[in-house]
């Protein structure tokens, strides 16, 4: 069920537009796009300039993406065998979308700003296009599943985003998670992407359960990265205030997830093996954390 985000009443497709039939208003669909987001708050900042245009260049290739995306197929897969219906929110350029389409799930693709929508149009990468803001409950019991790769992170209240991404799922349904770990890591890369903190595993278990999701899975990732990442920090990192971060922000972020094509094979090939580990077993420590959590009627 879709609500309307003026009166929450259910709203219906007709034809080419989404619309309410208690106030009338007309949701309307361009280039594939349907609009069901807020406004966007003018005094509040989200990404950099470019940020989508940069993702769509270097995700095919980085190791960072190929890798994290092979752990989120395998997570999936799972826990959720296909077919099954879900959304992605915060869905960016939508190379994970693609490829848990190519799954055989049937997968919409949801985010805040129309420029990241028109990749994922381009990449063919849902079935489904929304603008949606995770601030506003317009999903209700639709789902089977909702993605949110390294989004709540961005979200200044993330457990108002968590509390309607559950509302979003049908009972049972589940919710698959990654985001930054490890205050500690905090680097010039979390400024640029405009993070509004890094996790430890017990912060982000205590905020998914207070959204009143069950955990079935929650680890970290990245464990191989970890102490790279750590030494860096330590070592290189004199001051972690906004304005000196930004100075090299954006070398520090494109470096870090698009190394030289050497570089960038050898580490892929360490790193493939973080699949295979985390199909077994939980790691201890990680520059990312993924979470698969389950709503169960009555839990909330």
């Amino acid at each position: 069920m879709i609500l309307c985000k003026h009166c929450f009443n259910p709203i219906q497709y007709y034809g080419k537009q989404y619309h309410c039939s208690v106030c009338n208003y007309q949701y309307s669909v361009e280039n594939g796009i349907i609009d069901l987001s807020g406004v966007l708050d003018e005094n509040n900042n989200y990404f950099p300039e470019d940020f989508f245009d940069t993702l769509y260049k270097i995700e095919e290739n980085s190791f960072w993406f190929k890798v994290r995306n092979a752990i989120i197929s395998q997570t999936i897969i799972q826990y959720l065998p296909p077919p099954a219906d879900i959304i992605e929110v915060g869905s960016g350029t939508g190379y994970v979308a693609s490829s848990i389409n190519t799954l055989g799930y049937a997968v919409d693709c949801a985010d805040l700003f129309t420029e990241a929508l028109e990749f994922c149009i381009k990449r063919n990468a849902g079935h489904h296009y929304f603008t949606l803001n995770l601030k506003e409950r317009i999903f209700v019991e639709e789902y089977d599943a909702v993605c949110a790769f390294d989004v709540i992170e961005h979200v200044e209240n993330d457990l108002l985003a968590l509390t309607n991404m559950y509302h979003l799922l049908k009972n049972d349904g589940y919710a698959f998670i990654t985001v930054p770990a490890c205050p500690s890591l905090w680097n010039a890369g979390d400024v640029f992407a405009e993070h509004k903190r890094r996790y430890t595993l017990i912060e982000l278990r205590k905020r998914v359960e207070e959204a009143g999701f069950q955990i079935k899975k929650i680890t970290y990732f990245m464990t191989l990265l970890f102490p790279i990442l750590y030494m860096k920090r330590k070592f290189f990192v004199k001051s972690l205030d906004n304005e000196s971060c930004m100075q090299d922000g954006k070398y520090d972020y494109l470096s870090e997830l698009n190394p030289n094509p050497l570089l960038n094979k050898f580490l892929y090939n360490i790193f493939s093996i973080e699949p295979f580990l985390l199909k077994h077993m939980n790691l201890p420590i990680g520059s990312s954390i993924l979470c698969v959590a389950q709503k169960k009627e009555g839990s909330i």
